[in-house]
């Protein structure tokens, strides 16, 4: 794997981070506003100082236990898939979320991605529901 590093988005890398949303999406967001939200962290992969993945981690504040981490927004650039860049990520984002003390580590994927996020040891922890509203 090449010099790679792993940091917390910051104005240098804006726009690089809006190319790979729009790579996933095909929508320009403008995220200058949005990027510091309470109890979310959005970090950066680089690859020879270039974003290449990017993810979130937000944190929730349980009332009765421990906090929980959840994995939000994981992209890795169509260039540098099958390099182990998204593993890597994923890693990182539960070591950080190890930090806030989380008892846990959840994530939401489609079941094209499920292999993906099994062989960083997540595995199927019950049924998510969602109600799209836009």
């Amino acid at each position: 794997m090449s010099n790679y590093s792993i940091i917390e988005l910051n104005e240098d890398y804006y726009e690089e981070y809006n190319k790979i949303i729009i790579e996933l999406t095909g929508k320009d967001y403008s995220i200058r506003n949005e990027i510091k939200v309470n109890n979310r962290y959005i970090f950066i992969l680089l690859v020879n100082k270039k974003v290449i993945a990017c993810g979130s981690l937000f944190i929730h504040n349980k009332i009765h236990c421990n906090n929980i981490g959840i994995i939000e927004d994981i992209i890795v650039s169509q260039n540098y898939r099958t390099n182990g860049y998204g593993k890597l990520l994923i890693e990182f984002l539960v070591s950080k979320a190890k930090t806030f003390e989380c008892y846990k580590v959840i994530l939401g994927c489609q079941d094209k991605n499920i292999k993906f996020y099994e062989k960083s040891l997540f595995h199927k922890g019950g049924i998510e529901m969602c109600k799209f509203l836009l």
